[in-house]
């Protein structure tokens, strides 16, 4: 499993698990619509502030090895304004270019 953290080495950014895995979280409902994927115990899925060592401990509980990234492409999120900030200048110029008068 690789887990993308936050530029607080809090949260995740990104998750990628093992097919398996996620086929094992799976509702009842999607499990039956997906027939041949079966799992009980899946994996839980967390957000926010602690999710980094909530999926690390999530991981563990299912004898996933796991891969921490901590990159700058991806460790900025956008739920703040001050994350907005973090974002490069270039990066900035780009997405205002698609949503005028958000710069």
């Amino acid at each position: 499993m690789v887990i993308a953290t936050d530029r607080y080495r809090s949260g995740t950014n990104l998750l990628l698990l093992p097919f398996e895995a996620r086929v094992s979280s799976l509702s009842a409902a999607a499990k039956a619509r997906n027939s041949g994927l079966e799992g009980e115990g899946g994996f839980r899925f967390r957000f926010g502030v602690g999710s980094l060592a909530a999926h690390l401990d999530e991981a563990a509980a299912h004898g996933l090895a796991a891969t921490v990234v901590d990159r700058p492409g991806t460790a900025v999120d956008l739920d703040t304004a001050d994350d907005w900030s973090q974002l490069p200048d270039e990066v900035r110029a780009v997405v205002g270019e698609q949503v005028p008068g958000l710069c």
